[in-house]
């Protein structure tokens, strides 16, 4: 969340984190304040683009960018 927010990207801000050790797995957790104001892209996107429309294409290269950004962020 943090290198998001230094690229300028509006993001949850962070309550609280943790992390802990149980059973030999890693356990770790992430609290954020709502955003308000903003709309999830899947919600967003089922509500503008009607199934079989052309639009479909548009979806499908959005969500490949959003993955490839997601991607980076977590590399």
């Amino acid at each position: 969340i943090s290198r998001l927010q230094q690229s300028g990207i509006p993001t949850l801000n962070v309550l609280a984190c943790g992390q802990r050790w149980h059973e030999g797995v890693l356990e770790s957790f992430v609290l954020t304040a709502e955003l308000r104001g903003y709309q999830q892209l899947d919600h967003y996107l089922r509500d503008a683009v009607s199934p079989g429309s052309a639009d479909r294409e548009l979806v499908r290269a959005l969500t490949r960018e959003v993955a490839v950004l997601a991607r980076r962020f977590h590399d």
